[in-house]
Parts: C-alpha cells; structure tokens; sequence
C-alpha cells in the first residue's frame, strides 16, 4: 500500500506527492467517521517522519495496487 500527500488547500493543479511506498497495514479499527478513518500502518522510521509532516500540512490518502506474485 502507498500513502499519498497533498497539501490541505489542494485546487487539483498540482499532484500528489508519494509520502511512503509499500506499508503494511496492521489494523483498521472498526466504526465509522465524517472525517476519514484510522489506519495503522508499519513503517520504517524515515517513513512515519515523511507521513507525521505530510499529516500535518494536509490530507493523507492510500492506494492499493495488486499483490505481488
């Protein structure tokens, strides 16, 4: 799974950014919510540093690709 990036006042000119690739979701703790939802992802140190900063400048979105093999 990949986390997208983009900034909180986002028009659609500009792309999103790769905040980091290849995560592993842990959990996703049930229950619904108007402002998104929780997810727990592991990642490596460098990895929950780039997604803290893209959180905190704007919105998080994940993309899920096919599985390997």
């Amino acid at each position: 799974m990949d986390v997208l990036a983009a900034t909180s006042t986002w028009d659609g000119d500009a792309p999103a950014t790769v905040a980091a690739e290849d995560v592993t979701v842990l959990a996703t703790p049930g229950g619904e919510s108007e402002r998104g939802a929780l997810i727990v992802l592991a990642t490596t140190s460098a990895q929950a540093t780039e997604l803290a900063s893209a959180q905190a400048g704007g919105r998080l979105s994940i993309t899920i690709g096919p599985r390997a093999g």
